[in-house]
């Protein structure tokens, strides 16, 4: 099948993809990242509501990639990015904090 990953060569499907967006990407295309629907993107937009920063160059806005991977957890590579509680510490839980015993 083009396009697909061989089994156990550890990228994610998307790994190429992410390579090719480059640092930004338009609202339509972070829309099908996120797996929603264009004018979801834009009436979220218009709200104010878009789940991570937009840029606004003139007319034309877009989304800094590294943002749309972050608020997905993915990795540059296109690995997911360890989450709390999956090998790593969440500031807040790290016993160090003003909760600390």
């Amino acid at each position: 099948m083009p396009g697909a990953v061989p089994a156990g060569s550890g990228a994610a499907p998307w790994a190429g993809l992410l390579e090719s967006l480059g640092l930004t990407c338009s609202i339509a295309t972070a829309a099908k990242i996120l797996g929603i629907g264009r004018t979801t993107a834009f009436e979220l937009l218009r709200r104010g509501e878009f789940p991570v920063e937009v840029i606004g160059l003139g007319r034309v806005r877009r989304v800094r990639t590294a943002d749309l991977l972050a608020y997905l957890r993915v990795s540059p590579t296109g690995q997911p990015a360890n989450t709390p509680g999956e090998g790593t510490t969440h500031p807040a839980t790290a016993g160090d904090g003003p909760h600390a015993a």
